[in-house]
């Protein structure tokens, strides 16, 4: 039993077994094959991915539509706006043009003068302050007394210094202690036996004017001034100065 005995037998030593080694799994590259007929060289081509839709998807088309609303109605409140400033500033939208009588009679046109400078114009048709069909007033100083009539007016005046003309043929009575306005005709002096001078007149203030029909008289501290106001003639009479026209 001794192993170093001569002729006993041999003993193998038990194998060792050599460890497995795994070689890496080598991947072969995606090749696109080329178009036939066509010969392709060069690295293999990488598959892209698919690009997304145009607009950026349903999310972004969304938000582009958004932001064109928002514009729009952002315009819109602009012009609304402006069109509101533009009523307000400014101005007024322009008047209207009153409607034209088709018939009946028309109604006589005011003064020019009467309306001028913002004159307070009574009218004797529908005040009767003045008189009734007809109207007499002073003036505030007393010195002017003025009387309406169809047609006509007539203002004396009780002091004055006027440079006045010859008596004119056919006047036999005081001339020149007024003046005298008939409707369509120039204002003339006076030919009067009477005066309208009186207390008990009412006062015209200064600023105010009295119309019947055509003719309008206003008051002023410079006189009085009568005018038709379809023809355009009239008188202004004060006490150191007339006019005739």
């Amino acid at each position: 039993d001794d192993p170093n005995a001569v002729g006993a037998p041999t003993v193998a030593a038990p194998a060792m077994a050599a460890p497995t080694v795994v070689a890496p799994a080598v991947v072969a590259p995606t090749v696109v094959q080329p178009h036939a007929g066509s010969t392709h060289y060069g690295p293999p081509h990488q598959v892209q991915p698919p690009l997304p839709p145009y607009g950026g998807g349903p999310r972004r088309r969304r938000g582009m539509l958004a932001a064109v609303v928002a514009a729009v109605v952002a315009v819109a409140a602009i012009a609304v706006v402006a069109v509101v400033l533009l009523n307000r500033g400014g101005g007024a939208p322009p008047p209207t043009a009153a409607p034209q009588a088709t018939g009946g009679p028309q109604a006589p046109p005011a003064a020019p003068s009467a309306a001028a400078d913002g004159v307070q114009v009574f009218d004797v048709a529908t005040d009767n302050r003045f008189g009734s069909g007809s109207a007499r007033f002073a003036t505030p100083s007393g010195n002017i007394a003025c009387a309406l009539a169809t047609g006509e007016a007539r203002c004396d005046v009780r002091e004055r210094s006027w440079q006045i003309p010859a008596t004119p043929a056919g006047c036999d009575l005081a001339y020149g202690t007024g003046a005298v306005l008939t409707a369509g005709q120039k204002g003339k002096l006076s030919c009067v036996g009477d005066t309208l001078s009186d207390p008990s007149l009412q006062v015209l203030a200064y600023g105010q004017a009295v119309r019947l029909g055509d003719v309008v008289c206003t008051s002023r501290e410079t006189g009085v001034r009568c005018e038709d106001g379809r023809s355009g003639h009239g008188f202004a009479v004060a006490r150191a100065s007339y006019e005739l026209y």
